[in-house]
């Protein structure tokens, strides 16, 4: 007999409207609690590496188990958010000013990449590797909705160099030098 065997998760379902705060009793919660303005102003400064001021769980605590969460991205010019995934979510990406170039890679190895402008929705599918860049010479912001309250981040550089893999793996997983590697390994990463 031949079994198949799968696996799901998502967020778990609410069986009730919204999360209570074990701090607080439903007739004292009001608008406020469903607001925040954690986006409101945003300061940011010109670095190589994108500016992401999230909105999930943990900085909008009314978000607990609705599924959902979003992030204001700043790309000031030449800024990349590095190659990552989202091993919980998939990402809606909407381009509120500017011009980015975005792309993933999907499990068959194919890389999907677009210029995408003012108004322009991209969606990276859940969990597969992709990047955003600002080639251009004016600053872009980007909001990022994630249909998980906690989407989880694994960048690459980080994950591959920062996380304590020993050398003679990645030696051997990238065929290249162990003066490479660390070279790599000393490098400024986001």
């Amino acid at each position: 007999m031949t079994g198949i065997l799968g696996v799901q998760g998502s967020d778990p379902e609410l069986t009730v409207d919204f999360v209570i705060p074990s701090e607080a009793s439903p007739p004292l919660l009001d608008g406020s609690y469903f607001t925040s303005t954690i986006l409101a102003n945003v300061t940011f400064l010109p670095s190589n590496f994108v500016t992401v001021t999230p909105a999930n769980d943990d900085e909008f605590p009314a978000l607990k188990g609705l599924g959902i969460s979003c992030a204001l991205f700043s790309f000031t010019p030449g800024a990349v958010n590095p190659p990552h995934t989202h091993p919980r979510a998939t990402e809606l990406l909407y381009v509120i000013r500017g011009v980015l170039d975005v792309g993933f890679i999907d499990s068959s190895n194919k890389l999907r990449t677009q210029t995408i402008k003012t108004g322009d929705l991209f969606v990276f599918p859940k969990g597969l590797v992709h990047y955003e860049v600002n080639r251009h010479h004016r600053i872009s912001k980007a909001l990022a909705s994630f249909n998980s309250a906690n989407p989880g981040l694994l960048r690459l550089p980080t994950s591959l160099f920062k996380s304590g893999i020993a050398d003679d793996v990645l030696q051997r997983s990238f065929g290249v030098s162990s003066a490479i590697i660390h070279e790599l390994k000393n490098a400024t990463v986001n």
